[in-house]
């Protein structure tokens, strides 16, 4: 199924493509709201960025019925993992993510 081979995907770049010295932040692009339902997904990249406290931020689109842009924290066990509601979905302005360094690198604009 499409979840597993995303969490097959995030495995393989994490832990062989990637050594926690090459990155100093990750930046993921999605649509859905992190919930239960892509937990197992979360579980893998959690547990890498927690162990070399990467800093993570996760964009996704808006729930129906919302339209609010919104910056919050998905998983209170995941305190390096951001996540970023986006307003309106397809007729939202385009959103800028600029990537520093530093426990907040992140900035959106």
């Amino acid at each position: 199924d499409i979840l597993n081979a995303n969490v097959d995907w995030v495995n393989e770049n994490f832990n062989s493509i990637f050594k926690s010295e090459d990155y100093h932040a990750v930046v993921i692009l999605g649509n859905a709201r992190p919930s239960a339902q892509q937990r197992s997904f979360f579980n893998e990249i959690v547990q890498v960025i927690r162990t070399n406290g990467t800093p993570m931020i996760y964009i996704h689109a808006n729930p129906e019925g919302t339209s609010k842009f919104a910056m919050y924290k998905p998983f209170g066990d995941a305190g390096n993992l951001d996540a970023v509601q986006l307003e309106d979905g397809g007729v939202s302005p385009p959103l800028r993510v600029s990537v520093g360094t530093g426990s907040q690198p992140f900035s959106l604009g």
